[in-house]
């Protein structure tokens, strides 16, 4: 029980860190869907590979939950500090 503990509290902040560079790896002008799609995919992969050399004591469905729940919150503040930036229509 504590080892799955240890790996929920280790692995939530090694999400959100894959999921930040995900969201700047696919980053192109518009098609926001197909973006987060792109990145959830990513993240389910990665999860599969570890899993292959790694007992994982932690659901892919909360991996996958904690991701999804990133996107847009990593979407944001990248917008918020000028990272992304809208192209301006002439």
């Amino acid at each position: 029980m504590i080892k799955a503990a240890v790996q929920y509290l280790t692995i939530t902040p090694a999400i959100l860190i894959m999921v930040a560079e995900l969201v700047k790896t696919f980053e192109v002008e518009g098609n926001g869907e197909q973006k987060k799609e792109a990145v959830l995919e990513a993240v389910d992969m990665t999860y599969d590979e570890l899993g292959k050399v790694v007992e994982l004591k932690i659901s892919k469905d909360f991996v996958h939950s904690v991701a999804e729940r990133s996107i847009g919150v990593v979407v944001n503040f990248y917008n918020l500090v000028g990272i992304f930036t809208k192209k301006k229509q002439t």
